[in-house]
């Protein structure tokens, strides 16, 4: 029974998820129909294991010998555990009503708190005056009265997973990969797989076995020898509720489509026999030279002079012509004109430093 004169010194009040007062349902003598009935709308009790929407609903009631008002009322869920809280600890629902009445709120375990994990649900209540029974209802200080209801512990099983898909095969593997889960705290993605010898009907779930166990979305797979090969996805994820911290999964994704695997063809072109050693690859060594651009004659260096007075004498080079004609390179060789005459200076500058003519 809810109401004021079953919360005389309470302000908040959290309605139970089981009635105590409800008389016991009588046994059906008849066929029933299929499916459960939803649960009513309520505050689980501490420890409780929550999943999908839970419609929580409680009271706040200004009832006292000195009524008073509330003057709004604010709602908070918070994560205990090491995870972000929804709505970054801000209030999740606020409600201004100055008067009495029953609050419910849908909470969405999936959306509104995606990571599994222990949580808290707080409630408070706002009034206009000094609660008169603070002394006697600890949850009263002031203007303020809260309430709260702790571990609450989320644990949603992730969604079953669209079916892998084979992205590449050899004659000895598998690529395999799949979409990323949407959950938030996935543990791993556990990859199932058995073999068929046709690729017309897929195996039963009861024949495959775990192959891999990663955090990727894919997974090359070692197979022995031809044949056709099936897959199968399962996705874990952190649970607050399963013993030794092994994860809560998934329902097992639909299975892939075959991949036939053959054995590679003998190459025999080249007439060896079969099994015989391929002949050693030798490498073909290149070099590679710098470009030319210029002619032979262009680039020559220039002569280097015969003696000290060369240097001052000019080029024997046709008229008009830049460089040295290709057709005819002894043109224009400086030591044709100029030779001879660096000789005889240098005999003659020698003679005179020995003091005697050289004939």
């Amino acid at each position: 029974m809810f109401g004021p004169a079953a919360h005389a010194d309470h302000v908040i009040s959290f309605h139970a998820c089981e009635d105590p007062d409800a008389s016991p349902t009588p046994t059906p003598t008849g066929p029933q129909p299929s499916g459960s009935p939803s649960p009513r709308a309520c505050v689980p009790d501490q420890g409780s294991r929550l999943t999908g929407v839970v419609n929580l609903s409680f009271e706040v009631a200004a009832d006292s010998p000195r009524p008073i008002e509330i003057e709004k009322v604010e709602l908070y869920i918070i994560a205990e555990d090491d995870i972000p809280s929804p709505n970054d600890r801000s209030a999740i629902e606020t409600w201004e009503f100055p008067e009495n009445r029953t609050f419910t709120y849908s909470w969405d375990t999936t959306t509104l708190t995606p990571y599994n994990g222990s949580y808290k649900v707080q409630v408070y209540a706002f009034t206009t005056a000094d609660h008169p029974h603070s002394a006697s209802d600890p949850s009263c200080s002031g203007k303020r009265c809260v309430k709260e209801r702790t571990n609450l512990r989320v644990d949603n099983p992730p969604k079953t997973p669209a079916a892998p898909r084979i992205v590449a095969k050899t004659d000895t593997t598998v690529s395999v990969e799949w979409d990323k889960a949407p959950e938030l705290d996935v543990k791993a993605y556990k990859l199932y797989r058995a073999s068929t010898d046709k690729a017309d009907k897929p195996p039963a779930y009861g024949a495959f076995k775990e192959v891999a166990s990663v955090a990727t979305t894919s997974v090359r797979d070692e197979v022995k020898g031809e044949g056709v090969y099936w897959y199968t996805l399962i996705v874990n994820r952190h649970s607050v509720v399963e013993p030794d911290n092994k994860g809560i999964s998934s329902a097992p994704s639909p299975i892939s489509k075959a991949a036939e695997v053959t054995p590679a063809p003998d190459d025999d072109d080249d007439g060896d026999a079969p099994g015989a050693a391929a002949p050693a690859f030798q490498p073909r060594v290149v070099s590679r030279l710098p470009r030319l651009t210029a002619s032979s004659a262009n680039l020559r260096p220039p002569p280097v002079p015969d003696a000290p007075f060369s240097a001052i004498l000019p080029y024997d080079l046709p008229e008009g012509a830049e460089t040295v004609p290709e057709e005819d390179p002894g043109v224009g060789d400086p030591r044709g004109p100029v030779l001879p005459v660096a000789v005889g200076a240098f005999l003659v500058s020698s003679a005179l430093a020995l003091g005697r003519m050289p004939y």
